[in-house]
């Protein structure tokens, strides 16, 4: 199990040079339609990570929104005991990695807003439970001028919900075939 889900978080690394994904976030689950961001048109159980960094989206802080979404990441990274001393590295490095990430993430993300348009909100397209502990949420992120859409992959660790890895596209289709 702890060498699974080290290779897994190894290969947060492999998504990290695909623009258009990403990895992983915490804390408890908010319902979405107590959310500021008030055209939900599914009601669905959202991890509060997810949640806090749709509405620093909208609010436009994008780099605020990616501090969310990569601090939770880092927290459920942080969390997975290591036995070896090759594992605390490997682990040590995806942390580093992710660190790096945020910059790249952001200029995407502002790119996109600078594109499509100031956001007006998001829909949930569908949730999907994975067990009591897990569960993967697909979002229609509303601009202005064209959608963008993600998915987001959380896990309960103790009392908090992390993500455990997210990805964004411009093609609702490629939210659906991402891993």
């Amino acid at each position: 199990m702890r060498g699974h889900l080290i290779t897994t978080a190894l290969a947060a690394i492999i998504i990290l040079a695909n623009p258009t994904a990403v990895a992983l976030s915490q804390s408890p689950i908010y319902q979405a339609s107590n959310s500021s961001i008030t055209n939900v048109q599914e009601v669905a159980k959202i991890p509060a990570p997810i949640v806090e960094g749709l509405e620093l989206y909208q609010a436009g802080d994008i780099e605020g929104a990616v501090n969310i979404w990569t601090d939770s990441l880092l927290a459920f990274i942080n969390d997975l005991p290591t036995i070896s001393e090759e594992e605390t590295q490997q682990k040590d490095e995806l942390m580093k990695l992710l660190n790096q990430s945020r910059t790249t993430l952001s200029r995407m993300l502002g790119l996109l807003f600078k594109d499509y348009g100031h956001c007006q909100g998001y829909s949930v397209i569908k949730s999907v439970p994975h067990g009591k502990n897990a569960q993967s949420i697909y979002l229609e992120v509303k601009h202005e001028n064209r959608s963008i859409f993600m998915k987001f992959v959380t896990v309960k660790t103790g009392n908090e919900w992390r993500i455990y890895k997210y990805h964004f596209s411009s093609e609702r289709e490629n939210i659906f075939k991402s891993k």
